[in-house]
């Protein structure tokens, strides 16, 4: 069943998936070609617009569609574990961003590795990348699985990005993080892209942020699935 379901997903997020490969390579090997910006700049921008646009693109068809087309009561109405139709949710909205920018990255890294950005250099970075646009996808899911519309979907993930900024501004003007601890921007999704900037960052500073942003993706998850847990039974 749990095949069946995912068989189900893909049929119907594929498009998404071809979508946003073509689009995140074809937009960063043009860069990368022209060469109108140093290679670290073009890599930095399509890092950041990947950022923005992958993860709301993934999740919107994973709840509002189904409720804006109707068909989520019939699919809780089948005789499955609910956290079958969870799971097959989750891993075809982790594949929808997850693919294109590991297809990315391979791309860059033979395209252009080493010749203005070490190897090395490059893959922490998509892999930055991947940490981040899965934090956002978590508190945007758990913000819009009730969203009934996918133009709705949307604007919770631009609610959950700009809050995060207006956050980080706060814990910046404020100097929040000598106040009340590193703990405070660390649970930022922000703070894993900023791993990035200037030199390689210590060690205890990536597992410090790894580890604040793991025990909050714990949580989510928990959120996500209590919240669909919800759904599942207000349509039993």
């Amino acid at each position: 069943m749990l095949k069946a379901l995912f068989w189900k997903e893909w049929q119907e997020q594929r498009w998404r998936l071809a979508l946003a490969c073509i689009g995140l390579i074809g937009f960063t090997a043009i860069g990368l070609k022209t060469r109108i910006l140093p290679d670290s700049d073009i890599i930095t921008i399509t890092i950041l617009l990947s950022g923005f646009f992958l993860p709301a693109f993934a999740g919107m068809g994973l709840m509002a569609a189904e409720h804006s087309a109707g068909t989520l009561k019939h699919l809780l109405a089948q005789p499955l574990p609910c956290w079958k139709l969870l799971l097959a949710k989750l891993g075809m909205g982790l594949m929808s961003y997850a693919l294109p920018i590991l297809a990315t990255c391979a791309m860059v890294c033979v395209a252009v590795g080493g010749r203005e950005l070490p190897v090395s250099r490059l893959v922490a970075g998509y892999m930055a990348l991947l940490a981040f646009c899965t934090a956002i996808f978590a508190w945007s899911l758990f913000m819009g699985i009730h969203c009934r519309r996918e133009d709705l979907y949307l604007l919770m993930n631009t609610v959950v990005l700009v809050s995060w900024c207006v956050q980080g501004l706060i814990v910046d003007e404020f100097e929040l993080t000598d106040r009340l601890g590193q703990w405070v921007w660390n649970m930022n999704p922000f703070s894993l892209i900023e791993l990035l900037d200037g030199p390689s960052p210590a060690v205890q500073a990536c597992l410090r942020v790894v580890a604040v942003q793991g025990v909050v993706l714990f949580g989510l998850g928990y959120g996500i699935w209590f919240r669909f847990n919800r759904i599942n039974r207000r349509r039993s």
